[in-house]
């Protein structure tokens, strides 16, 4: 008797789960949205950043600090952006590993057997696309970190630049075909005040 009500017991389990499975797709479906959203976006990020390290990538780039800033902050929300796609993407990973592992291997009865392969077969390619997309998510997070790398390597390059700039010096008199340019202005100025 108690083997009958055990038996029961996981039947009625086993129905109540497949009636969940329905509600979780269509909760599931609406996250997905959400993730391929997400997706395009880190995309469309990975394509900027791959632009702009080719722009940098020759060492004869120098970049202004305060656009440096600007592109860096960009650099910054992708990355946070790709880190949230990963964090979404494993945990649907998991949930779909898990009902791999409840559907099991291969059973007995053809009828079932027909079904339950067809939905392993299903779960096996959207892991798949989870996979690849888990991928795609973990390299734009490199990327972004290899861009604000050379992000700073191109300010220094311009701070450099900037420091070691020459400037005409009265001293060395490399000024004074300017200063002859502009002696007749200066004087017309100051003959002004005086009178």
């Amino acid at each position: 008797m108690k083997t009958l009500r055990l038996g029961v017991q996981v039947l009625l389990l086993f129905l109540a789960l497949l009636g969940a499975w329905p509600q979780a797709q269509a909760q599931a479906l609406s996250e997905v949205e959400q993730e391929r959203e997400m997706i395009r976006e880190l995309q469309q990020a990975q394509d900027e950043i791959r632009l702009m390290q080719y722009r940098l990538e020759g060492n004869q780039v120098s970049i202004r600090p305060e656009r440096s800033y600007e592109e860096d902050q960009k650099l910054v929300r992708t990355q946070e952006l790709s880190g949230r796609v990963v964090q979404s993407l494993e945990r649907r990973s998991r949930l779909l590993k898990a009902r791999l592992q409840e559907l099991g291997e291969d059973s007995g009865d053809e009828a079932e057997q027909l079904i339950v392969h067809n939905e392993r077969m299903q779960l096996r390619r959207a892991d798949a696309a989870l996979r690849a997309d888990l991928r795609v998510a973990r390299l734009v997070q490199v990327e972004a970190q290899q861009a604000r790398q050379l992000l700073r390597e191109a300010t220094v390059r311009y701070e450099k630049a900037k420091r070691w700039r020459r400037n005409a010096s009265l001293v060395l008199l490399e000024s004074l075909p300017e200063l002859a340019q502009a002696s007749p202005a200066d004087r017309s100025k100051l003959s002004d005040f005086a009178q």
